[in-house]
């Protein structure tokens, strides 16, 4: 089953995601990125969704048929995201030691070192990988957990499931997690001066609540346990209103944090550990969540809202995110998403290769030509299903 709306919000991250991976080139229209407006990011709504569109399909296969034979299908996914991986990584290590001019700023924009069997070795057990190759491998080690949380929740186990999800992210927040992955690293003398080792960047058992967020929301959705009508009712207008106040605060506080400003020092301890981006703490994921229901409450109430504003803002909401151009690169996700890594590093070669200029125009059409790749490759694809 397709719900155009999560088709088309995944299509809009993917795009956002180009934006952000294109800073090297400065683009003008990263001013308008929702990024300047609080800390919820394309990456975290991605993995949310990816995890909620697997319950809806997964799910209802676990349902009409057995375990193993949803375990093998969901496994079958497993082997092609981890073949469009690898195709990634090809073109990454192969622009990252090839002997051009480009090479060696490359290299280090990925994060390789001089080790390459270590960063190859490392990356192919989907451990780490390069800059930008980092969630397909996230996404794998979730996925091979996948079929015993959906048995799991279609036993009714949603509790369970979400109490050892956020038993897990509080733990990491403690930096236990990642203290082991640094004993590891020394224990198998792995070069960490530069190049990838056990560290991670997404740190997984942080951002796992967020793909166990999306499965149980999912699970809700697909056995009509998650009434979404129900958001008419008074009680969730008034949280509603809440989630508006949240806005405004994340808002105000990456305004507070900015380095024009530097009303805040972001380096507080604290501030810092509640807002890292690699192990989502607190305040990311406190933010995630009023963005969402905000979002939710929009997209559903808001066509239909009393108030002039709510009424709006529903029905673009609606009408931008069912956008056709939008739904079908958000039903080849997959695809767009390893395309978006190999464009960012044809870019980022060409960049240094031939010092092309930055800004000024130069970063627009840049951005605006991959966009144009993106969209292509996802109608060509789509053409070519329904033949």
């Amino acid at each position: 089953m397709r719900l155009p709306l999560i088709d088309g919000l995944r299509g809009y991250f993917l795009l956002m995601m180009m934006v952000a991976h294109l800073a090297l080139v400065d683009p003008f229209l990263s001013l308008f990125s929702h990024h300047k407006f609080g800390y919820v990011e394309d990456a975290q709504g991605f993995v949310f969704l990816s995890g909620f569109v697997i319950a809806l399909v997964y799910g209802r296969m676990l349902q009409k048929t057995s375990f193993r034979h949803m375990q093998v299908k969901l496994y079958a996914r497993v082997r092609q995201l981890y073949i469009y991986n690898f195709a990634s990584l090809a073109v990454v290590f192969a622009l990252s030691y090839s002997t051009f001019q480009f090479a060696p700023e490359v290299r280090h924009m990925a994060n390789l070192g001089g080790n390459v069997w270590q960063d190859v070795v490392l990356s192919l057990l989907v451990i780490d990988g390069p800059l930008y190759v980092d969630i397909l491998p996230m996404y794998i080690c979730f996925m091979l957990l996948t079929p015993f949380v959906l048995r799991m929740l279609w036993n009714d186990g949603f509790l369970t499931v979400i109490a050892i999800s956020v038993g897990v992210w509080v733990i990491a927040q403690s930096g236990i997690f990642n203290w082991f992955a640094n004993y590891i690293t020394a224990f198998l003398d792995l070069q960490v001066e530069e190049g990838l080792d056990m560290s991670l960047y997404f740190f997984r058992w942080s951002w796992q609540i967020l793909f166990m967020g999306g499965l149980v929301a999912g699970a809700l959705y697909a056995r009509g346990k998650l009434d979404l009508s129900r958001l008419h009712e008074r009680r969730f207008e008034q949280l509603f209103h809440l989630s508006l106040i949240g806005v405004f605060f994340f808002l105000l506080l990456k305004i507070s944090l900015m380095d024009r400003l530097a009303w805040l020092d972001p380096d507080a301890a604290l501030l810092h550990t509640s807002l890292s981006r690699s192990n989502f703490g607190l305040l990311r994921l406190a933010n995630f969540v009023v963005d969402t229901y905000a979002f939710v409450y929009l997209a559903v109430v808001g066509p239909t809202s009393r108030n002039g504003l709510i009424r709006a803002l529903g029905k673009v909401i609606n009408a931008v995110f069912s956008w056709t151009p939008f739904r079908v690169l958000g039903q080849n996700s997959l695809q767009a998403y390893a395309l978006h890594v190999v464009l960012v590093y044809l870019v980022a070669a060409a960049v240094f290769q031939f010092g092309i200029p930055v800004g000024s125009g130069v970063g627009d059409a840049i951005l605006i030509g991959c966009w144009a790749i993106l969209f292509g490759l996802s109608f060509a694809k789509a053409r070519g299903r329904a033949r």
